[in-house]
């Protein structure tokens, strides 16, 4: 039986971040795992009162998304066993669109899980490019937009089936970029005095 423990959520990380002391991955497990090898990062192995502890440091992240470490571990006589796999919010830091800190600063009621904000994020930095003019520097419209549409889909998530389209028993949660989303992206001006 094996379990993952992480004392603290991980927090996210930025790519070419070496997280080996900000976040060990610690595995419990009541097998004695000694002369265990391990697939994924760099383990040290500890054996005490009959049970084994793994603490493993995740591997460093190379690209922006989610790093997902999938571990294996294989002992003596070809035993075999995997744990679930951890999840590790990868950001890029010289991105010019929102990232998790900048989101939580903006907005106070932003989910606690970093892997849940982070994918809202890009959801509504892929619907906000859809709809924007292409731009080289991405301006401040384009931000509040995206944190316009984050939070858009974040309510549409919890909806409750009042608040859906369609009959009671199919019905169908919309996230269509609302007009306030679309003016900051897309800008209508008065035509000669005319609104």
């Amino acid at each position: 039986m094996l379990q993952t423990i992480i004392e603290e959520p991980l927090p996210s990380f930025a790519v070419g971040d070496v997280p080996s002391a900000l976040a060990p991955i610690t595995i419990d497990t009541v097998d004695d795992w000694s002369g265990v090898t391990v697939t994924a990062g760099e383990a040290t192995i500890d054996s005490a009162d009959g049970a084994t502890t793994i603490t493993l440091t995740p591997p460093s992240p190379d690209a922006v998304g989610v790093l997902v470490i999938g571990v294996t571990l294989t002992g003596d006589g070809g035993r075999r066993a995997a744990v679930d796999p951890v999840r590790i919010v990868v950001e890029d830091p010289t991105t010019q669109w929102l990232t998790i800190g900048t989101c939580r600063a903006l907005w106070h009621d932003a989910p606690d899980s970093d892997l849940e904000l982070f994918e809202l994020l890009e959801a509504a930095r892929i619907d906000c490019l859809a709809f924007a003019p292409t731009v080289e520097t991405i301006p401040d419209s384009y931000r509040k937009a995206q944190r316009l549409q984050t939070e858009a889909r974040w309510t549409a998530s919890r909806a409750t089936s009042s608040d859906r389209m369609g009959g009671e028993e199919y019905g169908v949660t919309v996230f269509p970029l609302d007009w306030h989303v679309k003016q900051l992206l897309r800008p209508r001006t008065a035509i000669g005095g005319m609104f």
